[in-house]
């Protein structure tokens, strides 16, 4: 199998593919309509890219998969801003903010958070996470998923199955953030805060 490498071009709204040597092979359009938008994470699994994106009109903040194969593009859930994972071709969601509307005020708050399996285009929700833990980006490895809190500023492991707490690995002290990226390598995760420059490691004991 031939490695490539997807970078996310968010200021032309595309996913560009590259060859090992940096030479460009195909770039792919994301569909949103919304010029404000945020583009939070992606994943590659076969001929699909799966998406999620954040706006400043809530109801364009959700799940997209576009088959690369098509061009055509699909959405999955409503008033989602959150991360992905993949894990064996099976595609995890995690929810970092909650959807509120009332009489005046419609978006995004602290609140309750899930963590969902993406299957068949819908979104299965596996467990709840307790409120206001602000989950952000995450790992999922054989029975356990690796979650960075934006909130705590932990990051903690799960059971994959029902959501168990099993243990927290480090906290990165004073450094509350909610757009993070994690990485894990071997006995290694990785954190990094893309606005400010800074990657942590949190090495297991």
């Amino acid at each position: 199998m031939e490695n490539r490498i997807y970078i996310l071009d968010r200021g032309l709204n595309q996913i560009i593919k590259y060859d090992e040597e940096f030479n460009q092979l195909n770039q792919y359009a994301l569909k949103i309509s919304d010029t404000e938008t945020e583009y939070f994470d992606f994943e590659i699994v076969g001929t699909s890219i799966f998406y999620t994106a954040s706006a400043t009109l809530e109801q364009e903040s959700k799940i997209f998969r576009l088959d690369t194969t098509t061009k055509e593009t699909t959405t999955i859930g409503e008033h989602f801003r959150g991360y992905l994972a993949v894990f064996r071709q099976q595609v995890y969601a995690v929810s970092t903010l909650e959807y509120f509307s009332d009489n005046q005020f419609a978006g995004f708050r602290s609140g309750l958070n899930q963590f969902y399996e993406v299957k068949d285009d819908k979104l299965i929700k596996k467990f709840d996470f307790w409120t206001g833990y602000a989950p952000t980006d995450f790992i999922v490895e054989e029975d356990k998923v690796y979650v960075f809190s934006g909130a705590a500023s932990t990051l903690d492991i799960f059971s994959v199955s029902d959501g168990t707490y099993l243990e927290s690995i480090g906290k990165i002290e004073g450094e509350a953030e909610f757009s993070v990226n994690i990485a894990k390598l071997q006995n290694d995760v990785y954190v990094s805060y893309p606005k400010k420059n800074i990657v942590w490691r949190l090495r297991f004991s």
